[in-house]
């Protein structure tokens, strides 16, 4: 455990995310908490490295919930002012199906119901597209409004999943 923390700690110092994915997959299939600590760090320091931010993020994501449905760790890292990280918590829920309680569904849209409006669509795809296709299993009546103003967005991965939402279909996501 030891010698995975410190090669992960590299791994962030040296930008090596290919390394860095391989090591945190493996924590979290062998759901190894003693990294917490290492990633919330990497998490609150200012990265440069969308792809490092990225599998941090998912990575501590997955190893703080306590059962697939947890999303304490979403609202623990909601304050955090750094896109990567917003949009990395929101493709968690659309990649591993998660179905928060009613009560979270409805501060979850809330707080996201706007994010990314602002890019440019050319360059980039839009950040809602995990919490889009994790709706497929929420409350229709607080996803509802949400999935219609996502079809009206011109991108066409986000309105694949949207639509698909909408019918209550999980589909593969990318």
């Amino acid at each position: 455990m030891q010698n995975r923390n410190q090669e992960i700690e590299k791994s962030i110092i040296r930008n090596h995310d290919n390394k860095l994915k391989k090591l945190l997959k493996e924590a979290v299939l062998e759901n190894d908490t003693s990294i917490l600590d290492i990633l919330r760090n990497a998490i609150e320091k200012e990265q440069t490295n969308g792809a490092i931010i990225n599998e941090i993020t998912k990575a501590y994501f997955r190893l703080k919930r306590k059962n697939i449905n947890d999303c304490s760790p979403l609202f623990e890292l909601m304050h955090i002012d750094v896109y990567t990280v917003q949009e990395s918590l929101l493709e968690i829920l659309g990649y591993d199906k998660v179905v928060p309680s009613l009560e979270e569904q409805k501060k979850i849209i809330e707080k996201y119901f706007d994010f990314g409006s602002d890019i440019d669509l050319r360059y980039f795809s839009d950040p809602r597209y995990g919490l889009a296709a994790a709706c497929a299993g929420w409350n229709t009546e607080v996803v509802e409004q949400f999935l219609k103003q996502c079809l009206t967005i011109n991108d066409v991965p986000l309105k694949y999943v949207t639509e698909n939402s909408l019918k209550k279909k999980y589909v593969r996501l990318r």
